[in-house]
């Protein structure tokens, strides 16, 4: 018998629950009494056989019957299979759970399954020595190069297989390589039987020789408690614990519930600012969790440290290499944040602490008057609106981009480029607006006959007038799109549903881009990246050593840089008109738009070299 199933039968004779017992031990069978009691029978079968041979008849018996098995064992025809065994007569995907429970019982009937009721009728002492006797002569343990089919069923070995999972080994190297979520890159499996399996896999770790990845368990499971409730609270020393004890309006009795509801609240923000949210709670956890706490045993001492770890993180939180959460080397962090990014993660954590506050559910808020720590090279937390591109860049960019062979990727390249420098669009706004959100307006200006209605930062619109000739590139690339369109490749959208910007992979990257086939930001970001890369070789190719102090500009450049150049263009093309400028860019307050004015040094420069010598 094997090593899982002696387990399950130990805990049920134990007084477990056969249902949770199963959810507990076995790797994959789905904990529905009804299945549990078609799988306890064929068990029961297995282990009288085992103790007969061995001379032991009277112990099987009583095992039969501390399991409350004996009845149904006896009057059970022989012919009826097992729940699985008449399930895997049918393909994958042909019918649901319920489904092939109401077929089974409708051919084999109710009555073939085993009652659930675990009180023991005979003594307990000898019911486990009956199982122990079990598993000294005939238990299995798994190994490394065991096949998945000796211990997992044919219907998961099918869905397992397309990923190269043959062995115990592979599947430790699957879930090792996707981390906690490796479950939804195989279609069908569920997180449910997915977290068996992992369960299972960590218990026979001994066994089997290959451990299980810290992201898998640890650090994975605190950025879990993020968004599913349930999650065991780590033990901590008692008189550290913010929780009230008495009512509180979220109606929370755990932290995760009370994550969730606070999860909820931020629905009506946008997409990004959830996003980063969800990001700074997370990487709070995973820090909580390190240190054996949780959400409501963190002190102001706690805080403290926390905001000096976000500017001074240590070396096995970061991976200075870009990787997706699924690749088995990512880490949490790509290095120290800014001091910028510190505020900003400090005020979500904030947020979170001063909301369950006001609800009743802690007593106090323990990051309140906690602000970033100052990092190395971090004192100035003024926005780097330096970083743009002058009219060197602009010269080397348009070199590199004469020197590329015509090709559609070339095509959007030109029009993701364009559109940033002479609209100043973020990325996430390049990425998510379509050609419906294009009108011509009713003026009868030269060059600029197009009005783009942009989204931005908390929902607010601005107009942002487009080039004809940027309409020109958005519309070449528009043709590029059209030709995948009829290849079959890319949906067939209406216009005013057609992305400005879309992907051009064949087959599409999944993380590259939307349904629509917009390309994502992530995408977009990879694009400009790759552009400036090839950039900074082509001035080092050139081999001119002027042209230093710019090719390590574009190895830091981003897709802000052109946000941060059409400010810089446009305050000179206005005469620095403060609230046009602002208005363009969509700034809430125009302070933040003044700051472009302080950082141009140059123009400061030119000004006061223009000032008369009246004393010399």
């Amino acid at each position: 018998m094997r090593l899982h199933d002696l387990a399950l039968l130990r805990a049920i004779v134990q007084g477990m629950h056969p249902s949770a017992a199963a959810g507990r031990y076995l790797p994959e069978l789905h904990a529905d009494a009804r299945v549990v009691r078609s799988y306890l029978l064929v068990l029961a079968r297995e282990a009288r056989a085992h103790l007969e041979g061995l001379g032991e008849g009277g112990l099987a018996g009583l095992l039969v019957r501390a399991l409350r098995l004996d009845a149904v064992v006896t009057c059970r025809p022989a012919s009826a299979p097992s729940l699985q065994e008449f399930t895997d007569r049918f393909d994958a995907d042909l019918y649901g759970e319920r489904e092939l429970l109401a077929l089974y019982e409708e051919e084999y009937g109710a009555s073939a399954q085993p009652g659930l009721t675990t009180a023991l009728t005979g003594d307990l002492n000898l019911a486990l020595r009956a199982l122990n006797m079990l598993q000294l002569h005939s238990a299995q343990v798994p190994k490394a190069h065991d096949s998945v089919s000796l211990w997992l069923s044919e219907r998961l070995c099918q869905q397992l297989r397309p990923f190269g999972v043959l062995q115990l080994s592979d599947l430790v190297t699957l879930v090792n390589c996707h981390g906690r979520t490796w479950w939804r890159a195989v279609p069908g499996l569920g997180r449910d039987r997915a977290e068996r399996l992992v369960q299972w896999l960590s218990d026979h770790e001994t066994w089997l020789e290959r451990p299980l990845s810290p992201r898998v368990r640890g650090v994975g499971t605190a950025m879990a408690a993020v968004a599913e409730p349930g999650s065991c609270r780590p033990a901590v020393p008692s008189g550290t614990d913010l929780r009230s004890a008495g009512f509180n309006a979220l109606g929370a009795v755990s932290d995760q519930q009370a994550l969730r509801v606070w999860l909820d609240t931020l629905t009506l923000k946008s997409p990004h600012t959830l996003a980063a949210y969800r990001r700074d709670v997370e990487r709070l956890l995973m820090w909580a969790h390190e240190r054996g706490q949780g959400l409501s045993t963190l002190t102001v001492a706690d805080a403290i440290e926390h905001a000096r770890f976000l500017v001074s993180p240590p070396a096995h939180w970061v991976n200075a290499l870009p990787a997706m959460r699924k690749d088995g080397d990512w880490r949490p962090m790509r290095g120290p944040l800014s001091r910028s990014s510190a505020r900003r993660a400090l005020a979500a954590i904030g947020h979170l602490y001063g909301f369950l506050v006001e609800s009743g559910y802690l007593t106090a808020n323990p990051f309140a008057r906690v602000r970033a720590a100052a990092g190395a090279g971090m004192a100035n937390a003024m926005m780097d609106t330096t970083r743009s591109f002058g009219l060197r860049h602009l010269g080397a960019m348009k070199a590199t981009l004469d020197a590329m062979p015509g090709s559609a990727h070339k095509r959007r390249l030109l029009a993701i480029l364009m559109l940033g420098e002479t609209t100043g669009m973020r990325r996430q706004e390049m990425s998510a607006h379509t050609w419906g959100d294009l009108r011509k307006h009713g003026g009868d200006v030269v060059g600029a006959r197009y009005v783009l209605t942009v989204r931005g930062k908390g929902g607010h619109e601005r107009k942002l007038p487009v080039k004809d000739s940027v309409i020109d590139a958005l519309e070449r690339h528009l043709g590029d799109r059209r030709a995948l369109v009829a290849a079959g490749e890319l949906p067939d959208l209406g216009l005013a549903d057609i992305p400005l910007i879309s992907i051009l992979e064949r087959p599409p990257v999944g993380a590259m881009h939307a349904s629509c086939g917009a390309l994502s930001e992530a995408g977009l970001h990879r694009v400009l990246k790759r552009f400036f890369d090839s950039v900074a070789e082509h001035l080092e190719g050139l081999g001119e050593a002027e042209t230093g102090d710019l090719q390590e500009d574009f190895r830091r450049a981003s897709c802000h840089w052109l946000r941060h150049t059409f400010a810089h263009e446009i305050l000179k093309a206005s005469g620095a008109d403060l609230p046009v400028t602002q208005q363009l860019l969509g700034h809430k307050n125009i302070s933040t738009t003044g700051i472009y004015l302080k950082a141009d040094l140059g123009q400061r420069i030119e000004v006061v070299a223009a000032l008369p010598d009246h004393f010399r």
